[in-house]
């Protein structure tokens, strides 16, 4: 009869203890936004506007069979913020962008691929 007492405190111990305010962890802290990508295949990129906060890196990845190049500003007037030069089939591009603001870039070997915008908030 002792060992069955002893063993009901036990267990109401237990469930006493479980019933106690629960612990819940911290939110983890949101971070900024380290990386975006953009694909240039069948010339055109995609997406074709990229909207991303400051300090983020946008990778571009060139899947076409032809050369491309990842040009800012515009083919009438590339204005030399970034430039990745001939990017061959597979390879990447990589940019940070620090400042605010919306930047055009293009490919300065074809000339239908105009108008495609990363914008930075």
């Amino acid at each position: 009869m002792r060992a069955h007492r002893l063993a009901m405190s036990l267990i109401a111990l237990v469930l006493v203890s479980a019933c106690g305010a629960a612990v819940t962890p911290a939110s983890p802290t949101p971070t900024a936004t380290t990386g975006a990508s953009v694909t240039y295949q069948g010339f055109k990129a995609t997406p074709l506007t990229l909207e991303i906060a400051k300090g983020t890196t946008v990778t571009w990845t060139n899947k076409d069979n032809t050369t491309h190049t990842i040009t800012s500003g515009t083919n009438r007037q590339p204005d030399g913020k970034f430039d990745s030069g001939d990017t061959a089939q597979n390879e990447t591009f990589s940019f940070t962008f620090k400042d605010a603001g919306t930047f055009e870039y293009f490919c300065s070997k074809h000339t239908s691929m105009v108008g495609f915008q990363i914008v930075v908030r």
